[in-house]
């Protein structure tokens, strides 16, 4: 009986030791890894900007996609852009009709 309320005994104290010890962080950890710098709006990758934006930079096109949504624009007016579909990866935008030349 000695043998067994000793065991438990011991069985409780290793138990509370490894509570205590701090568990050690993968390599993969957040914490450990180096902060990367923020990328400014000069740096940024073209498919960052939104759709009508790339409009407004490139004013001879009429009309554009990103092969999830459209963007089209009329003579006198602000372009107009259609809503993504929920699962669409945007890619780079491509005018597809370009304003006639006189």
């Amino acid at each position: 009986m000695i043998r067994f309320l000793l065991s438990l005994w011991l069985l409780a104290l290793a138990s509370a030791s490894l509570a205590q010890t701090p568990a050690p962080q993968s390599p993969l950890s957040p914490a450990l890894t180096s902060p990367q710098p923020e990328e400014t709006d000069e740096e940024a990758p073209e498919l960052a900007l939104p759709l009508q934006k790339w409009g407004e930079t490139n004013p001879d096109c009429l009309e554009w996609t990103n092969q999830c949504q459209i963007c089209s624009r009329k003579e006198g007016s602000a372009p107009q852009c259609s809503l993504p579909g929920i699962a669409c990866l945007p890619g780079q935008p491509v005018c597809k009709i370009l304003r006639p030349r006189p």
